[in-house]
């Protein structure tokens, strides 16, 4: 559970908010740095009629934010469905690239709709669909496995800095820091979970008494 604490307490880090507070939407892909070669994927993708693309994995790996980075950032046209828990509608066939979030919350015959007639389709779900590349309907077919990608040390002191400035109260005055020693040990871990690495900054952000090998200046 998050709990505020009094403004001074970031105000003595020079931070309007604990940096690991929950952002929009607007925030996180600004503060991202994507954990695959999207740019690639793209550049495959549009040599191609008909396609599926595939990012699965467990909770909290990078699936979400990957894909609404790669929606944002490279497919402008593409239409793009994030469905929350409960959700009851039906998402017909698209001309266009159809990117769906949390594809496991579509039903059953949705999902087996659009595995069948959606020619451009590209899926975040939590199991993969390598079998679909044998059943020779699709020019081309990638399954990205984000249980098994890994966060290097650059890509998450990235990802934090940029947290920790969009935060950052006076821009005249210093920044504090996450050292890379604690970074690589979140790493180790957590491997490439990034909802339980931000969950353990967020802690160490609120504690009054900032750990000096965790937070420095």
């Amino acid at each position: 559970m998050f709990v505020n604490l009094p403004l001074n307490h970031f105000q003595k880090l020079n931070l309007k908010h604990n940096p690991f507070s929950i952002l929009n939407e607007k925030e996180r892909l600004n503060t991202f740095t994507p954990l695959v070669d999207l740019e690639f994927l793209v550049n495959s993708i549009k040599k191609e009629d008909s396609f599926l693309v595939s990012f699965y994995g467990k909770k909290g790996q990078g699936k979400s934010i990957n894909l609404s980075y790669l929606v944002h950032n490279y497919l402008n046209d593409s239409i793009f469905y994030q469905p929350k828990i409960g959700f009851r509608g039906f998402i017909n066939t698209k001309n266009e690239i159809l990117v769906i979030d949390s594809f496991q919350l579509l039903s059953n015959k949705n999902k087996w709709h659009l595995l069948r007639y959606q020619k451009r389709l590209i899926i975040g779900f939590h199991f993969s669909f390598d079998i679909f590349k044998y059943f020779g309907k699709l020019d081309y077919y990638k399954g990205i496995n984000f249980n098994h990608q890994v966060l290097c040390l650059s890509n998450l002191e990235m990802i934090v800095k940029n947290r920790i400035q969009l935060a950052q109260l006076n821009k005249k005055d210093t920044l504090p820091y996450v050292t890379k020693k604690a970074l690589q040990l979140l790493i180790n871990k957590h491997q490439n979970n990034l909802r339980a690495i931000f969950s353990d900054l967020y802690d160490e952000f609120q504690n009054k008494n900032i750990n000096p090998e965790m937070i420095s200046f």
